[in-house]
């Protein structure tokens, strides 16, 4: 299986070559972004505080670790149209990737910041886009796949939260995601967890349980911060 196959099946995380490789490298620090510019009436946000609501080495099962890389860009994949942008961009946001065996299982978790009332109009937009969608991305250097994205539907999470699967394929192979978009106040987590394989996969129930719990307390805990 190539290299480029295999960044292709965990939805281009730039990691995947390394995974392949066997080469790990130990995440020093999370991905963090602020966008440009401010409100003035927004509070303070510092980075630290933005990462504390990552999942760490702690909230995970032993054998898992943080690895160097946050992730495709969740427009990617995690809702329709895809590459469709949010109609309200974050003020800042971090992100951490987690893997525990070559090629998968994979974890990805991002939590964005919005300015005050945007979080509500951004799950709006995710909303009016919860029906199915499928797409088709082709590459030289890599076989075709194809990707179905299912309906999503509502959790009794935080103040809002939608669960979406998704599903690509390629000829001889699969890979299954489980996506958690939960808000709390202004801030909104996107939580994947990815499994790849040669034929049908499930993502282990028990794993999204505890980490879903585990990324809801956190952001509950900065949305209470913040407030």
């Amino acid at each position: 299986m190539g290299c480029a196959l295999i960044q292709r099946l965990v939805l281009g995380v730039t990691l995947a070559a390394g995974l392949a490789a066997g080469r790990l490298t130990p995440l020093a620090a999370p991905a963090t972004r602020a966008a440009p510019g401010t409100d003035a009436g927004s509070p303070q946000l510092h980075a630290a505080e933005l990462s504390a609501a990552l999942l760490s080495d702690a909230d995970l099962p032993s054998g898992w670790r943080v690895v160097d890389g946050a992730g495709p860009a969740p427009e990617r994949y995690a809702w329709c149209p895809a590459g469709a942008a949010l109609p309200v961009m974050p003020r800042a946001q971090a992100a951490r990737s987690y893997w525990s065996d070559a090629p998968s299982p994979l974890l990805y978790h991002r939590v964005l910041a919005f300015r005050p009332g945007e979080a509500p109009e951004a799950l709006a937009a995710l909303r009016a886009g919860a029906g199915a969608c499928a797409w088709a991305e082709t590459e030289a250097d890599a076989e075709p796949m194809h990707f179905e994205l299912g309906v999503a539907a509502d959790l009794a999470l935080g103040d809002e939260a939608l669960r979406r699967r998704l599903t690509a394929r390629w000829e001889g192979g699969v890979a299954e995601a489980d996506i958690l978009i939960v808000r709390r106040g202004a801030f909104v987590l996107i939580l994947t967890h990815v499994v790849v394989g040669t034929g049908p996969n499930a993502t282990d129930a028990r794993l999204s349980d505890r980490v879903t719990e585990r990324a809801v307390a956190k952001l509950s805990a900065l949305a209470n911060g913040a407030g």
